[in-house]
């Protein structure tokens, strides 16, 4: 069987509309056209190699109830991938499901119900489900699950947080076991998820967590977090992640793919991609490859950094910046103003460094001082420049006088 490849994408929150602005133009928010430029040219990726199959991880919209605009562009988007005959798969995340009751569909069913006339379209909504395409490849879909809802239909509301959590995980890998068990084995399988797994890093871990962003997960999200070990062990030949919007690579077959346009100033500076992943005989991975998309430029520059000139003289026509101000200013300088200008870029957030705190030494005297003394010792402490003996002279005389 000759190798086969598919596209790895997710958390696109097409109608994030953060650092945007209405374009008169169009009357459509900037901020929603860059997201679907992103998402367009990974599209474009996916024709050019003519994958088997374009996998949408989740989170494909921020809000439960996306504008009827959103949810139609964005199906005008993906219409290409279905009418070139590429399966399209798409998986729930958890804000496909805010504030959707459990009895509804998700905006994922009416984008594909959208898409669906025009071609191949797979939706893996509530229920884990494992889907067998027609260009030869088996998705294992396991969404977002919902912890409440989980407990729920296993009639255990009743159990603590942290016991809550451990059946949610336990449920999962049952799900992903039983998908794996009734694959077929002559196929190539992966695993496509809307999920966060115990070892996850968060904030540009891709390029060594620069703001000081190594935190274990379990620590950062009061939700399920499934063991990547398990994942690892299971017969899939590549776990397809997302939910975390930093692209990285966890172990052997883990990837979180990452959002495919810098959506917050917390993604400024990351690369943002796809990934082309190419599987071989006997359900093996073969390599996984970063294509760019097309994401709007965001910087973070830090004005007390060395590079801060370097990186102010470098930005682009359109670039949406945020600054940290060196500590003690309180106002973005006029030369620094005058290069955003000069670029074209855009000033969408500043921050002022806290002031530092100086550190009083304190002093310790013993119990029974004598006025006199201790007088001495906070002058040398607190009035360095003070004519300490003519001050403890007078002090002495007048205690003196005092207790006569």
């Amino acid at each position: 069987m000759p190798d086969l490849q598919i596209i790895h994408t997710g958390d696109s929150h097409i109608d994030t509309v953060t650092h945007g602005g209405v374009n008169p133009a169009t009357g459509l928010d900037r901020a929603l056209e860059a997201n679907l430029a992103a998402v367009a040219s990974g599209v474009a990726h996916a024709l050019e190699h003519q994958v088997a199959a374009y996998v949408h991880c989740g989170d494909a919209f921020t809000h439960g109830r996306p504008s009827m605009e959103s949810v139609l562009l964005l199906a005008e988007t993906l219409l290409p991938l279905v009418n070139e005959g590429i399966a399209l798969v798409l998986i729930d995340g958890n804000h496909e499901r805010l504030r959707v009751p459990t009895n509804q569909r998700t905006a994922t069913s009416v984008l594909a119900a959208l898409l669906a006339p025009h071609g191949e379209v797979h939706v893996v909504e509530r229920e884990p489900s494992l889907v067998t395409t027609s260009t030869g490849v088996q998705v294992a879909g396991l969404p977002w699950l919902s912890k409440a809802t989980v407990l729920t239909e296993l009639g255990k509301t009743d159990v603590d947080p942290v016991a809550g959590d451990r059946i949610v995980v336990s449920e999962s890998l049952r799900w992903l076991d039983e998908m794996c068990a009734s694959a077929d084995g002559s196929m190539p399988l992966i695993l496509a998820s809307h999920v966060t797994v115990d070892d996850v890093k968060i904030d540009s871990l891709a390029t060594g967590a620069r703001r000081g962003s190594e935190l274990d997960i379990t620590h950062v999200f009061a939700e399920p977090i499934l063991p990547r070990a398990a994942l690892e062990d299971s017969p899939v030949a590549y776990a397809a992640l997302s939910h975390i919007h930093a692209r990285q690579h966890l172990g052997g077959k883990c990837y979180y793919s990452g959002s495919p346009n810098r959506l917050t100033l917390t993604d400024a500076d990351d690369p943002k991609s796809v990934n082309l992943v190419t599987l071989g005989p006997g359900n093996t991975l073969v390599s996984v490859e970063h294509l760019a998309t097309d994401a709007r430029a965001m910087h973070s520059i830090d004005l007390a950094a060395k590079d801060a000139g370097a990186r102010l003289a470098s930005l682009n026509l359109g670039a949406l910046v945020g600054l940290r101000l060196p500590a003690g200013q309180t106002q973005v300088p006029g030369d620094v103003l005058e290069a955003l200008t000069s670029a074209g870029a855009r000033l969408v957030d500043t921050k002022i460094a806290p002031a530092e705190v100086t550190q009083s030494e304190t002093v310790v005297v013993a119990e029974r001082t004598d006025p006199v003394t201790a007088l001495s010792t906070w002058l040398s402490t607190h009035r360095p420049d003070t004519d300490a003996a003519k001050v403890t002279q007078l002090a002495g005389e007048l205690v003196e006088a005092v207790s006569a």
